[in-house]
C-alpha cells in the first residue's frame, strides 16, 4: 500500500493547478500548527495531531479512519467539515484517493 514517505509526501511538495504546493503555506511556521519543513516533521506533525484552525478541534490524519482525518477532508472535499478546501482556489494535483487508501492501510511512514 501507499507510505507516506513514497507516495503522499511527493503531493505536498508539487505545485497545484492554478494553486501553489501544500508546503509553500505549510513550511516553516506552518499555517494551523501543520509545518510541512521536511518529509518527517510533516508526518510527525500529522499523524494524530490536532489542527489549531478548526473548532471543535480536528485531528489531522487518524490511521485507520479516512472519514475522521481532517487532512483527508480537505483535499478530498469541496466543502470540507472545518474551513475551506486545500486547493486554495485551485485544483489538487495529487491524487486524493492515494491519501484514503495510506490512512486506511494505518498511515505508514
Amino acid at each position: 500500500g501507499p507510505t507516506w514517505s513514497q507516495d503522499v509526501w511527493p503531493m505536498m511538495t508539487q505545485a497545484n493547478i492554478n494553486a501553489p504546493s501544500c508546503v509553500s503555506c505549510h513550511g516553516m511556521f506552518g499555517t494551523c500548527g501543520l509545518e510541512m519543513i521536511d518529509v518527517m516533521s510533516a508526518y510527525n506533525d500529522l499523524i494524530n495531531q490536532p489542527t489549531t484552525c478548526c473548532f471543535p478541534p480536528a485531528t489531522y490524519v487518524v490511521p485507520g479512519d479516512p472519514a475522521a482525518s481532517i487532512f483527508y477532508d480537505k483535499l478530498a472535499q469541496p466543502v470540507p467539515a472545518c474551513g475551506g478546501s486545500m486547493r486554495q482556489g485551485g485544483t489538487f494535483a495529487g491524487d486524493w484517493t492515494v491519501i484514503r487508501d495510506w490512512i486506511l492501510a494505518g498511515a505508514p511512514f
